[in-house]
């Protein structure tokens, strides 16, 4: 092709097509068109085009289909000649053959002398010979493990840390009978890139790797049910390694969570062999955290449904299951219900377990704390009670369970009304923490944190600011000033401060923790805009509406600017724009503010998210129109269960 392309003439036109996208093909007299897959409309109309559409229903699973096959080109014209040439098939019954696991993809396409537009190979066979060659070019071998692991995640892309944790690695290694370094997965994953079996885009951080889904059903369906079931819990080790403690980047937990699911739902059994994995609960409890209480009702149910019917009823996992299931009742108002589920795992948990077993004991004091969301504070004090006893018996009076039930016993004595006993009680348990709890002890840091809070409700506000001073001092000479523990205790810190009356000393903490993280985090970290969010509150309530409007403006612009207009922070400080609007008199602009606000709620989270529901409960005020707190999620739940059913068969 030398001196041929592009051609040394003034008229004509070369166009060379290519799978592979690699540096050396680009010239500045070649220029290079990237040509993804169909738009919506252009999918609809190239299958209109094939075939005569007449009705609303038929125009909606045809656009159905496309959306399954991912507006693939190639996909779309091979399935429509399929379901073409089977007169008895309908597009809902080629979407059900579709999505049967059972079926690989060879089995819902025209074989080879049935293609249609000339199309010289099916498309698993498309990618077959790319994969094979990618797998050829150094380094050697690593390209197909790669996409196979690829093949179980979630095809919208998920971090490339999760190809470089050191359960894949070691996965790599013994696979090749060799080390693996992680420069070795990036280029191995730079190959796959190149020959666009992979799609790899570093801006979007935490969805770096996108595999189409056929790429990923074709992988998939040269595996053994072995190899698949191993390949399957590696990954969920890999992906709950890489996982955050808390899920402060919500980006980064909503690809992981969908990676998960994902996973699950494409592998299944595998994850509940020989028990239940624990990246399974750990998606739910991402789900609870961010506030998606429907999402985790459903994805708690489908669990431990999956559990009964793998496991057995009595395994320790399917009680577990139940366990987070009944705790995410309570979470969604749904008290009555839970305290039911709860004192029945109570009874499951003795009877399998033993009264003394720890899982029996948390659960005991999950029911305890239940209690108290009844308003039985009688019951729960003496629930808690002898959850506390037996802890000691079992466990050890200086063991840290036992120390952290003891708190518990402290705000329900407080909800009973007996603060007359909790003085001593937080006294004593101060002192039982300082003797058996090393300060570097994680737990121990969690209980001080809780004792310095309830002295604060004990004691106002200055006992509050008085015990979290304490509880700075400790952090800051361990685990030291900059540790995440030590900046977050300083928020509290100052939280209280300015619940005491001292809103000015507290705006210059709020103000230095701001530049400390900064310095430490970086500007567009959420815990740094988390820390700019509450410092705008705080001097809202100084008294300076206006200024607080000018700081939400600006904070407002930074997270549009570095988070994007639908990150759920951005749409929190907008929700809190509103709000300092109405503060500094403008009802009118905090109207509007929030009526958008609902619109964009809606349009990401869907009508029946609790952030929804709680942005139209404050639109509502400001129109004096109150709502139900927890009727959203009531009447959402069954058919958040029906979509994860659906999603899951």
């Amino acid at each position: 092709m030398k001196g041929l392309w592009p051609p040394s003439t003034p008229t004509g036109r070369l166009v060379v097509t290519t799978r592979r996208r690699e540096a050396a093909l680009v010239r500045r007299d070649r220029p290079l068109v990237e040509v993804g897959v169909f738009t919506e409309d252009e999918a609809l109309g190239y299958l209109t085009a094939k075939r005569a559409l007449t009705t609303t229903e038929e125009v909606a699973q045809w656009r159905a289909l496309a959306a399954d096959l991912g507006r693939l080109p190639l996909a779309l014209a091979q399935a429509a000649a399929f379901i073409t040439d089977k007169p008895l098939l309908t597009v809902a019954g080629y979407r059900d053959r579709l999505a049967d696991r059972r079926k690989t993809l060879a089995q819902v396409v025209p074989g080879p002398g049935e293609l249609p537009d000339e199309h010289r190979a099916t498309v698993a066979a498309t990618w077959s010979a790319s994969i094979e060659h990618a797998d050829g070019i150094p380094p050697v071998g690593l390209a197909r493990p790669l996409l196979e692991l690829a093949s179980l995640l979630d095809p919208a892309g998920v971090p490339v840390a999760v190809f470089t944790a050191d359960a894949i690695l070691d996965h790599l290694a013994a696979r090749l009978e060799d080390r693996v370094a992680v420069d070795d997965v990036h280029d191995a994953l730079g190959n796959l890139h190149r020959l666009s079996l992979v799609a790899l885009d570093p801006s979007r951080s935490a969805r770096v790797v996108r595999v189409h889904a056929l790429v990923q059903r074709a992988v998939r369906d040269s595996l053994t049910s072995d190899h698949l079931a191993r390949l399957a819990r590696t990954a969920a080790d890999t992906l709950l390694a890489v996982w955050p403690d808390e899920d402060t980047d919500a980006g980064l937990g909503l690809a992981l969570r969908s990676a998960a699911i994902t996973l699950h739902t494409r592998t299944t059994p595998a994850l509940w062999n020989p028990g239940g994995h624990p990246l399974l609960l750990r998606a739910g409890q991402s789900l609870d955290d961010t506030g998606m209480l429907t999402e985790a009702l459903a994805h708690y149910e489908v669990l431990r449904d999956e559990a009964r019917d793998h496991l057995g009823p009595d395994h320790p996992d399917t009680l577990s299951t139940g366990r987070a299931l009944a705790v995410a009742k309570m979470r969604s108002g749904c008290t009555a219900e839970s305290l039911t589920d709860l004192e029945r795992l109570v009874a499951d948990y003795r009877r399998i377990l033993g009264a003394d077993h720890p899982e029996t004991l948390s659960t005991r004091n999950d029911l305890a704390r239940g209690r108290i969301t009844a308003r039985d504070f009688a019951g729960a004090v003496a629930e808690f009670r002898l959850v506390v006893g037996d802890s000691r018996e079992a466990l050890g009076a200086d063991h840290a369970t036992t120390l952290a039930y003891r708190p518990n016993l402290v705000g329900a004595l407080l909800a009973a009304g007996e603060r007359s006993s909790v003085t001593g009680e937080l006294e004593l348990l101060e002192a039982d923490c300082e003797r058996a709890l090393a300060p570097e002890d994680p737990e121990g840091m969690v209980i001080r944190g809780r004792i310095a809070d309830w002295w604060g409700v004990v004691c106002g506000a200055a006992g509050a600011v008085v015990a979290h001073e304490r509880l700075v001092d400790s952090r800051t000479r361990f685990p030291g000033p900059d540790h995440p523990d030590t900046l977050a205790a300083r928020d509290t810190l100052a939280t209280w401060r300015a619940e005491s009356g001292n809103a000015e000393r507290a705006v210059i903490e709020y103000e230095r923790l701001l530049d400390d993280r900064t310095r430490l985090l970086g500007p567009d970290h959420l815990d740094t805009i988390l820390n700019w969010n509450d410092l705008a509150i705080l001097r809202t309530r100084t008294g300076d509406a206006a200024g607080g409007v000018t700081e939400f403006e600006r904070l407002l612009d930074h997270c549009l600017r570095t988070l994007g207009p639908d990150h759920p922070q951005t749409l929190t400080a907008r929700d809190n724009l509103a709000h300092c609007r109405a503060e500094a008199g403008d009802v009118t602009g905090a109207v509007t503010e929030l009526e958008q606000l609902v619109q964009d709620r809606v349009r990401l989270l869907g009508p029946d998210h609790p952030e929804t529901r709680s942005a139209q409960r404050a639109l509502a005020h400001r129109r004096g129109d109150p709502s139900d707190r927890f009727e959203h999620i009531r009447r959402a739940r069954a058919q958040r269960l029906a979509d994860f059913r659906r999603d899951r068969a």
